[in-house]
């Protein structure tokens, strides 16, 4: 590998914040001496972009601790953040963190764990913040303390101890499953009484999901009309499988129509769903000041494969670099023509925020989909180092490995990721297995 360069503070910062591997390789060569605050400061909140989807960083985190000169000075934030974690997610971290060292040996981890776990039922808290990194880290045994914990409490919704099980019998199998429970209630009364539950639970078919009836012309008018559906979930679904007809008066409609907000519902029809015409009208709503009929109208304008749209897309980035966030690169997907990579780049400057971000690297990854050649791949290289969200970035680095465009000194980066699915596509691409 070449050469780290030690990070300064805010380098470190921002490589711990977006999961990048030249943070963990920075403790592991330099170690942690002049970022103590920034790692305490990660082991104590949850600091991924979007913990929804991109799950946590507790074995990454742990994985950087252990190579710090005094892991004991990290224990304690865990420690305190397991009574003092400011919201779930804080928690389900410390948690899953307190779940890592315990399994690194670090024993009086786990009686801690085990102890928040009843002290946030104790207080009505979500049980899978706890309960989760606890059967992480004990398997069937834990599963079934996490059980005996909620059944000394009124169950007043038994899907959440279902999720429970769910992850019991995905780990375990189904009759696995069933008789380590059966074990477990032998010496706990109240599990006993909720057993047969539990195994109704375990063994019940998972329904298929129902077709819901498409929406109709009316419904989808009065949704508009009463504008109460902020989300324009109704006219997305409308717009997906709504017959050509229908789709034409809603299009009569759009063209007429001048309030800001029905604009906007009239427009979400065709986030999904290609335009019956390239009408001035929607080029007009492109450039609007509000800025979400503004992006519904690149969106309906990005499903037509048009010289017009191409046009009007590269006028955009040429004249604003800024609406490389508002639209532009959107309109490229299906327009998008060798060359177009030079205007791009040149619009991926400046100080943007990270959801302003986020939503550039998901434009140029569904941009990347689309194009043969590897000429995207300078912007891709940008996407890599700037994306907060580790997800994206493992569709950067898979994309920019399929193009063979990976620099050596990326992929031996991305061996040490957070995320552990780029590891593995690094290992892949270099042809080898790391010892981590």
């Amino acid at each position: 590998m070449s050469k780290l360069k030690k990070l300064n503070r805010r380098s470190f910062k921002n490589a711990l914040h977006k999961g990048l591997g030249r943070a963990l390789l920075h403790v592991k060569q330099f170690g942690d001496e002049n970022i103590r605050n920034e790692l305490s400061y990660a082991c104590a909140n949850n600091i991924a972009f979007d913990p929804q989807s991109e799950g946590f960083r507790a074995c990454w985190l742990a994985e950087i601790v252990d190579f710090a000169k005094e892991p004991e000075h990290y224990y304690r934030y865990v420690e305190t953040g397991l009574s003092s974690a400011k919201t779930d997610w804080d928690l389900t971290h410390v948690g899953s963190l307190a779940a890592e060292f315990a399994k690194r040996g670090i024993w009086h981890f786990r009686p801690l764990l085990y102890n928040a776990l009843t002290r946030s039922l104790d207080e009505s808290k979500d049980w899978s913040t706890l309960g989760l990194p606890i059967f992480s880290l004990d398997g069937v045994k834990g599963a079934c303390f996490v059980l005996e914990e909620l059944a000394r409490r009124p169950i007043k919704n038994w899907e959440d101890p279902c999720h429970l099980l769910l992850a019991l019998t995905n780990d375990f199998g189904e009759e696995n499953a069933i008789h380590a429970l059966q074990d477990s209630a032998k010496t706990c009364k109240r599990l006993r009484r909720l057993l047969p539950i539990a195994i109704r639970e375990i063994r019940r078919e998972i329904p298929a999901p129902q077709q819901r009836e498409p929406y109709t012309l009316e419904q989808v008018l009065k949704d508009i009309e009463r504008s109460t559906n902020k989300r324009g979930g109704i006219e997305r679904g409308f717009g997906k499988r709504a017959k050509d007809e229908d789709i034409r008066e809603i299009f009569s409609l759009l063209l007429e129509e001048t309030r800001t907000r029905r604009l906007y519902c009239y427009l979400r029809v065709f986030h999904m769903r290609a335009l019956p015409e390239l009408h001035d009208r929607i080029f007009e709503l492109a450039l609007s000041s509000n800025r979400q009929v503004r992006l519904a109208a690149c969106t309906a304008l990005s499903h037509r494969k048009s010289t017009r749209v191409r046009q009007f897309a590269l006028n955009l980035l040429h004249e604003d670099p800024s609406s490389i966030h508002s639209g532009a690169l959107e309109l490229l997907r299906l327009n998008y023509r060798a060359g177009d990579h030079v205007i791009i780049a040149k619009s991926l400057r400046g100080r943007l925020a990270p959801e302003t971000i986020h939503s550039i690297v998901l434009d140029l990854v569904l941009l990347a989909r689309e194009i043969a050649g590897p000429e995207l791949a300078d912007c891709l290289h940008w996407a890599y180092e700037h994306t907060p969200c580790s997800s994206c970035k493992q569709s950067v680095v898979d994309k920019l490995i399929k193009w063979n465009a990976a620099p050596p000194e990326l992929l031996e980066e991305c061996l040490w990721d957070c995320e552990y699915e780029i590891r593995e596509l690094a290992r892949n691409a270099l042809g080898r297995v790391v010892m981590n």
